[in-house]
């Protein structure tokens, strides 16, 4: 038993999915550094994706991306057969991750299909709204809430994070229940861990930098990100 249970642990540690730049930071913020990725994973064909702003910028095959856009976050209920839920969506974000996707599909078919490319959000609002803007010929690009996502993968994550608030109004030195009011389910680092980890090939995160770096993970991303230079404005993708 003991040696079935040491030969699991080795195998968690070796992931067979994440382009290596995407598990850099999970490996780092999630399993102390030990996340390796395989051989198998680091010869894959390149992605015919060429837009990310490592790539662009510095010449760096680094297919993430964070995308900071300033939106406004509302809340509505959503009832269901056995109670009445808050959700929450952020127009500018739908309105983001739509453009993204699409940009996606068209710029680098057919070697990207729609079933390729999820959209994911923590809220179920969000990811309604989503699901609204593509009808018809994008109707095959996929949408699910994160919590959904567990178990699946897909070469092209697109996340939206939904939460906002105006500069003004962020506490420059929140506390947590400050953070569980104001971030919800995004300072939740199980939950985050499954959407940050769903992406064969590329990964762009969509969210308000200013309001995501007073968490500490998110800070810590965000940082990452901006190290590595994949942070960029609303003004993204460049054309």
């Amino acid at each position: 038993m003991f040696e079935r249970l040491s030969k699991r642990a080795k195998m968690l540690e070796l992931q067979y999915r994440m382009h290596v730049g995407i598990c850099e930071f999970p490996s780092k913020q999630f399993y102390d550094e030990k996340l390796q990725t395989a051989e198998t994973v680091k010869s894959r064909d390149p992605s015919p994706v060429s837009f990310w702003p490592a790539l662009v910028r510095r010449q760096r095959n680094l297919p993430i991306v964070f995308c900071h856009v300033e939106g406004q976050e509302e809340s509505s209920a959503i009832t269901t057969s056995e109670s009445n839920e808050e959700s929450k969506r952020n127009m500018k974000e739908v309105r983001k991750a739509v453009q993204v996707a699409k940009y996606i599909v068209n710029r680098y078919r057919p070697q990207v299909r729609m079933s390729d490319l999820v959209i994911l959000s923590p809220y179920r609002e969000q990811r309604s709204k989503i699901t609204e803007l593509l009808t018809g010929a994008y109707a095959d690009i996929q949408v699910t809430t994160i919590t959904k996502s567990q178990g699946s993968e897909w070469d092209y994550v697109i996340i939206s994070l939904v939460r906002s608030l105006k500069r003004d109004d962020i506490d420059p030195e929140p506390s947590l229940s400050w953070l569980r009011d104001h971030l919800g389910f995004v300072t939740d680092e199980h939950q985050m861990n499954v959407g940050l980890t769903r992406a064969r090939r590329g990964l762009c995160i969509i969210g308000n930098k200013h309001l995501l770096g007073m968490d500490p993970m998110w800070k810590s991303l965000l940082q990452h990100y901006e190290d590595n230079h994949c942070l960029v404005d609303e003004t993204w993708p460049w054309q």
